[in-house]
């Protein structure tokens, strides 16, 4: 948004600030190669695994754009000012809200207390240590089995089972495990695995996540969990479903409990709190409602994007799914609109684009759609590379752009 900003605002008079408490950008996408990085004897460090998909900030921005590293704790816009964690205020003629996320537990007593999550960097490195030394225990004969479980079978949830299965059988082949020495199970609410795609896609994630050993229950939810511990359920019927309806495996007994060595929870995310703390009317994800052009509902000039935008598309009436390429789409018309703003000219409105989607699902493999158009395996992982370059491309240089991403593909393919 900052870097779309000052390429558009008309004169230099206009001071951009960017307020983040990370020094570094974070490419979310990659997190899942993070929290599974190559674990062998020789494997690459934390900040070698980190450099794939942080980037710093300072070294991103124009002179335009000054960044401030602290922390949002107050919004007010009716005073238009801002308050940071050092008790700096700053006023604002436009406002960007591009907060973030949190994860979701839809309250799902110990689910926080008890899994490892994709919030941000910190937790994949996290989790990727929980990992590290479960594997150490098993090396050492203290683990007879390591038992992962992971709720949600969306995106992330494929995408991690996948590279960290990846990841277990690169160990195997250098003799630190055996077949049979890991569970890997994957939860899931819905009926099928990435429910937001296709039939097509559903059924080839599922298949190769089955060829890979991954244990998949279907139509089951969390209903708690606790220290090495998961308590599961069939899912909740819906409208005119009867319980034969489900697919779920443990209907007579409507209940399961599994040990869990390790739970890692990706079943959803939610906007960032601040929100609705600061007074303004948010959904349950915490998203505060926007129109076509970005701007919050009632407020000329206040602006919100991504996860925390629910914008709805009028041709279904369904909201902008919480993507990373509609985020940088809305980011677009909102640094267009504060600059039509400013210089007096009539604004644009988002055009609810339909984007291809790329899932890696282990090793050089990913399912890619994009329409009608349904294709997997090596070329699919081709796509996702492209795509993930193409971005780095659009917010750097050409060669630190090629070097940012080949730094990337090294490492991260080494479990591959």
């Amino acid at each position: 948004m900052a870097l779309d900003l000052q390429k558009k605002l008309p004169s230099p008079e206009w001071q951009i600030y960017l307020v983040d408490r990370n020094d570094c950008h974070l490419y979310i996408p990659l997190l899942y190669e993070v929290a599974t990085g190559y674990f062998g004897n020789n494997k690459p460090t934390e900040e070698i695994l980190a450099q794939g998909c942080c980037l710093n900030i300072s070294q991103l921005l124009g002179k335009r754009v000054q960044f401030l590293q602290d922390e949002v704790v107050r919004i007010d816009c009716k005073k238009k000012s801002i308050s940071l964690r050092d008790g700096k205020t700053l006023q604002f003629s436009y406002l960007v809200l591009a907060l973030g996320s949190a994860p979701d537990y839809f309250g799902v007593p110990g689910l926080e207390a008890n899994a490892c999550t994709f919030g941000g960097l910190a937790d994949a490195l996290k989790l990727r240590r929980r990992i590290s030394d479960f594997i150490e225990r098993k090396r050492k004969g203290e683990l007879s089995k390591i038992n992962i479980i992971i709720g949600g079978g969306g995106a992330t949830g494929v995408e991690f089972a996948a590279e960290l299965v990846q990841s277990f059988l690169c160990l195997k082949n250098y003799g630190v495990l055996r077949a049979g020495d890991w569970q890997i199970t994957l939860v899931e609410a819905l009926p099928r695995l990435l429910s937001v795609l296709s039939l097509k896609a559903s059924a080839l994630a599922l298949a190769r996540l089955e060829k890979q050993g991954v244990k998949i229950m279907l139509d089951t939810c969390i209903k708690s969990a606790a220290p090495g511990e998961i308590i599961l359920a069939p899912r909740p019927l819906k409208s005119g479903e009867k319980e034969n309806d489900l697919v779920c495996e443990f209907l007579p007994e409507h209940e399961k409990k599994m040990k869990a060595d390790l739970i890692v929870w990706a079943g959803g995310i939610k906007s960032n709190g601040l929100l609705a703390q600061c007074g303004l009317t948010t959904d349950r994800k915490g998203r505060v409602e926007v129109n076509a052009q970005m701007r919050v509902k009632d407020m000329e000039d206040v602006f919100a994007l991504g996860d925390n935008a629910l914008l709805i598309n009028p041709q279904n009436n369904q909201a902008v799914p919480m993507l990373a390429q509609a985020a940088i789409a809305e980011a677009k018309i909102a640094a267009k609109n504060i600059a039509s703003l400013i210089q007096g000219m009539a604004l644009i409105n988002y055009s609810f684009p339909e984007f291809p989607t790329a899932n890696p699902i282990g090793g050089k493999r990913a399912i890619i759609v994009f329409k009608n158009l349904i294709f997997d395996g090596f070329v699919g992982w081709v796509v996702r590379q492209a795509a993930d370059l193409r971005y780095f491309l659009s917010i750097m240089p050409l060669f630190a752009a090629l070097n940012f991403f080949f730094r990337g593909v090294r490492v991260y393919t080494k479990n591959d």
